[in-house]
């Protein structure tokens, strides 16, 4: 299956962050059918990662590139019950899926352990 629409910079264990979805044909970031991968802001597993601040966007400080926000309100209303809609939208974090990103989260889950 093609990578369409992840970054190359992204760490095998962040592809799962990233669905396969219908875009559109004729995008850049999809196949000739239309299909491509797409940020899953509200995947559970996603967590915050460290990050800097030029302007209003969050960069990641190990590899320079912008970071993808996280959306944990969307989870909640799948989950347990409907909010605003203010709320369901709200960006809770950002996030990195480059290598050293997704090995600072492994790091601090081991800290946990």
């Amino acid at each position: 299956m093609s990578k369409t629409g992840i970054p190359k910079y992204c760490d095998s264990r962040a592809e799962k962050f990233f669905s396969w979805c219908f875009k559109g044909k004729g995008r850049k970031d999809a196949n000739s059918s239309g299909y491509g991968y797409s940020w899953n802001s509200s995947h559970e597993d996603l967590k915050p990662t460290p990050s800097f601040q030029i302007a209003y966007d969050k960069y990641c400080p190990y590899c320079l590139n912008k970071m993808y926000p996280i959306q944990a309100d969307l989870i909640n209303r799948r989950v347990y019950s409907y909010n605003s809609y203010n709320e369901d939208y709200e960006v809770t974090g950002h996030t990195c899926v480059c290598k050293k990103a997704m090995g600072w989260l492994q790091w601090q889950k081991e800290r946990e352990d």
